[in-house]
């Protein structure tokens, strides 16, 4: 079943049990919600599951206020999508941003080494923060190349790699082997909140030396590695 927003189709129900985009993105559980082969909500986003770390973003549900913030989300995310054609991998400037943080936000987090991390020790920096989840395949690829960037350009670069609704006993033995390069923590509500409330996994953020939000990036594309290490050597070169 197929939908229209403004005159355009932009959404479609699948059968759960033969969904092309659910298999791709290793979602086996619903509701999940997807706009083009982005995964922009979960079922732990409805929900407060026992063992749950961190309530979902739109609970408690059966509030209003849950179900208006949903509304907001997903109309967020459609627009994106009608205004800048396809989501996955579709790079936007500052202007274009909506509600993904236009500035690094003030942080302080720990990450999986133990040690602190705040924004001041990231002044001057070109910062690459992540978004990723361990159950989402289309992320693996993106994280195993992630350190490779931060060993690249070594103090003039921080990679940030924030774990969202995931184990961390997963987390930690995807990450095991990564080595320096890139900082893993556990991105909490709070967190992902002071981003923008990130909706889709992968989400990819480059801010310059000023912490300026430079581009985003959804999904995993092929070419996805390419463009993020050009954007990040573009905004070393321009010294901006």
């Amino acid at each position: 079943m197929a939908a229209e927003y403004d005159g355009k189709v932009v959404f479609r129900v699948e059968d759960f049990g033969d969904s092309p985009v659910a298999d791709k993105l290793g979602v086996d559980k619903y509701p999940a919600i997807f706009i083009d082969d982005v995964l922009v909500a979960t079922p732990d986003d409805f929900y407060d599951w026992e063992g749950q770390e961190t309530p979902g973003r739109y609970t408690p549900w059966r509030e209003q206020a849950g179900r208006d913030r949903f509304v907001a989300d997903l109309k967020r995310m459609v627009e994106l999508r009608l205004n800048n054609g396809d989501l996955e991998g579709k790079e936007f400037d500052s202007s274009d941003l909506a509600k993904t943080a236009v500035q690094l936000p003030d942080l302080t987090l720990q990450d999986l080494d133990g040690n602190t991390l705040t924004t001041g020790d990231l002044d001057g920096q070109v910062v690459v923060v992540e978004f990723w989840a361990s159950w989402c395949p289309p992320c693996k690829g993106t994280i195993e190349w992630l350190p490779q960037l931060g060993r690249r350009y070594g103090e003039d670069v921080t990679v940030l790699a924030l774990a969202v609704q995931s184990e961390e006993e997963q987390v930690r033995g995807m990450v095991a082997n990564s080595g320096d390069g890139m900082r893993v923590a556990m991105a909490s509500l709070e967190i992902t909140e002071a981003f923008g409330s990130v909706m889709a996994v992968p989400t990819l953020i480059v801010f310059d030396q000023q912490g300026r939000a430079s581009s985003v990036f959804y999904g995993a594309p092929p070419d996805l590695h390419k463009r993020v290490g050009e954007a990040v050597a573009g905004l070393l070169r321009d010294g901006t």
